[in-house]
């Protein structure tokens, strides 16, 4: 079945459409999962292009892509300046392949997106499907750190995954303290980097600046890899 905005959309999130419609070239592509790529063009316009479950045409599932996209068009860079300026960090560059990139970018967008999807009239649970889902515990923490061989690479890695699987839990009936505790005492400096690059995101408010975001993503990354290259 070919998707059809007229089903996937009403009058407010027409409005949604319009203005990245305006602002990006969007293709739609029918397929069997909801997911959204957006790149630059030579003429620096975005393009995205949509993938729909052409047999299950849900409007909350394409706005929320929509919204992915309008993050891009109001200059709301970070995901997209990670994936951009880790190359230039040795150690990171080595680390954070491209699946560990989206999670981060992935998990920061979502932050800037979920109000506007409240404020459409969505439910909550639907934004995403582990909306309920906790995303660590103690027990799990323990048990990657002996596997790990704590301090290394790869529990720096499972840590700074962690931090933003806790931060960007949307369900605000799941408490993380014990969690980021813990986290907080394996490492210390790491954890205290992570937290300032989160709260300065949460801070960035429209007209988003691209130079401040650059400024932003080049500081937290020399910092990763300054505690990544001491290990």
């Amino acid at each position: 079945m070919k998707p059809t905005l007229k089903k996937l959309l009403n009058e407010e999130t027409s409005k949604i459409w319009d203005y990245v419609n305006s602002k990006s070239e969007i293709k739609i592509v029918p397929d069997y999962d909801y997911s959204v790529n957006i790149i630059e063009n030579d003429n620096n316009k975005a393009v995205a292009t949509i993938w729909i479950d052409s047999e299950n045409q849900r409007p909350d599932y394409f706005v929320h892509e929509l919204l992915h996209i309008k993050n891009y068009c109001d200059g709301f860079l970070i995901s997209k300046l990670i994936d951009k300026y880790f190359w230039d960090y040795r150690t990171v560059s080595l680390n954070w392949d491209r699946q560990f990139r989206n999670l981060i970018g992935n998990i920061i967008d979502h932050e800037k997106m979920f109000p506007k999807y409240l404020e459409l009239g969505f439910e909550e649970n639907e934004f995403v499907g582990d909306f309920h889902e906790r995303k660590c515990s103690i027990d799990e923490i323990t048990y990657e750190m002996k596997i790990c061989s704590h301090p290394s690479i790869y529990s720096y890695k499972y840590i700074t995954a962690k931090f933003f699987l806790i931060k960007g839990t949307l369900d605000s009936t799941i408490n993380y303290q014990v969690e980021e505790k813990e986290l907080y005492k394996l490492a210390p400096n790491l954890y205290k980097t992570l937290d300032s690059f989160w709260y300065s995101i949460l801070n960035l408010e429209l007209p988003y600046s691209k130079l401040n975001q650059e400024i932003l993503v080049k500081k937290f990354l020399q910092e990763i890899e300054n505690i990544y290259s001491k290990i």
